[in-house]
């Protein structure tokens, strides 16, 4: 089973398989169901020697036996890398994925030994000699997202609750203008019987 990064490439790549007599054929999003179940059944009964197929249109697809995987582009996302190779190797049975890098793909391919942490192996194909070889890349840790905080609301609490920071809670808005209201009554009252004591004192002084 060989992966591509898009649809035209798909095409295109059966297109040079079959000029060297080999069978193949893809499926990808621009073909109908009907075109892509009768070529997965003809895959999986051997009438046909290689699948191509984009990311989307492969997922769901469940082949057994599957003994290799090719990447002819790698894939835009880290985490579809998991998902390609996952398909060889299933139930004990033994299995291969090999990637067809070039040097300007350095960055997603460091994106996937980042997520794996693991450095692929590399190797040069027999016959063909790179103008620019693949370079060793840094694998950094992938740290997980973390969930976004939801605003709590207003929900019926017990009089004299307290919050963990030791906040008064209301029951809702109403309540909490209320409660400042009478804060700033018993504030008002109590400047006005310090002012009558200051004027006390000052009536005592000789």
């Amino acid at each position: 089973m060989v992966f591509t990064k898009t649809k035209k490439g798909a095409d295109t790549l059966v297109r040079h398989l079959k000029s060297d007599n080999i069978s193949a054929a893809a499926i990808h999003g621009d073909k109908s169901q009907g075109v892509r179940a009768r070529v997965l059944s003809a895959f999986k009964n051997n009438k046909l020697r290689i699948l191509v197929a984009t990311d989307v249109a492969a997922r769901g697809l469940d082949i057994n036996e599957l003994p290799l995987v090719i990447n002819f582009d790698l894939p835009k996302v880290a985490e579809d890398y998991i998902h390609r190779i996952g398909r060889t190797g299933r139930a004990g049975l033994s299995g291969q994925g090999i990637s067809l890098v070039s040097a300007d793909e350095v960055k997603s391919l460091a994106a996937i030994e980042s997520l794996i942490q693991e450095t692929l192996v590399r190797e040069v194909e027999t016959g063909f000699v790179p103008t620019h070889k693949v370079p060793l890349t840094r694998q950094t840790k992938v740290r997980p997202k973390k969930p976004k905080k939801t605003k709590a609301k207003d929900e019926p609490v017990q009089d004299g609750g307290w919050t963990a920071k030791g906040q008064k809670k209301y029951r809702n808005k109403d309540e909490r203008r209320g409660r400042r209201g009478q804060r700033m009554e018993q504030s008002t009252t109590s400047d006005q019987s310090k002012r009558g004591r200051n004027s006390r004192a000052a009536k005592s002084k000789p």
